[in-house]
């Protein structure tokens, strides 16, 4: 999608999500480092690269403090851009991925089994076969013999 202004940036926002944004920093109607506040504040999982045809190192600095994903002067390689859009993609990707094994999987501070014996690890094994990783230990069955091992709140492997 392609928008030639703040204002129409502002709208294509509004109604799409976007994981790979490139604009300029010179726009009709505004400023790209505003648009780039714009973005990281509404769509803060999208990478942005910006591009100008009026370089400074003050720029440059300013936008990649404000969290853009690279910053690069015209006249530009098609083919370098190319290259950087899929690396923004490739970390877009990355930051979701890690953000669903972090939902999956939430850390807590319970404590977990532990042994080093081959009886130890079959057990360990079998646990893990039979119940999801989350699952509290408490809502397994429990033979005589079990009270001290399940007395733990999570188990995982």
């Amino acid at each position: 999608m392609t928008a030639q202004s703040v204002a129409a940036a502002t709208d294509l926002m509004g109604r799409e999500t976007f994981d790979v944004i490139v604009t300029d920093i010179r726009l009709p109607d505004g400023d790209g480092l505003d648009l780039l506040r714009l973005f990281q504040e509404k769509l803060p999982d999208a990478e942005v690269i910006m591009i100008t045809g009026y370089g400074t190192v003050e720029s440059a600095l300013q936008a990649m403090k404000l969290g853009a994903y690279d910053y690069i002067t015209k006249p530009f390689n098609m083919e370098r851009l190319e290259v950087i859009i899929d690396r923004a993609y490739e970390r877009v990707c990355l930051k979701r991925h890690n953000r669903r094994l972090l939902q999956g999987h939430p850390h807590t501070d319970a404590p977990r089994l532990v042994g080093r014996s081959q009886a130890m690890r079959h057990i360990i094994q079998l646990i893990a076969k039979v119940a999801p990783p989350t699952t509290p230990l408490s809502s397994l069955p429990v033979n005589p013999g079990q009270e001290r091992m399940w007395s733990l709140e999570t188990f995982t492997p």
